[in-house]
């Protein structure tokens, strides 16, 4: 189970593109991994690139090897 004391923050950004390859490369080497995004604007500004940040953890235990893939 990855929880908050157990997590490690494998990858952030604001690129949906970038979080759709780094979590399905984490899966197809089954790491298990948790996500959340985060909406950092107003409904009328969801246009702009910064509009969401996109965050990918995996388990501590799990950290180094995430950190080599995800490079």
């Amino acid at each position: 189970m990855i929880a908050f004391w157990n997590r490690y923050e494998a990858w952030f950004g604001y690129d949906i593109e970038g979080f759709k390859n780094a979590r399905d490369t984490l899966a197809v080497n089954d790491i298990k991994y948790k996500f959340r995004i985060v909406n950092n604007t107003s409904r009328t500004l969801s246009h702009l690139k910064h509009a969401r940040t996109y965050y990918l953890y995996v388990h501590k235990k799990d950290a180094e090897e995430a950190a080599f893939l995800l490079r």
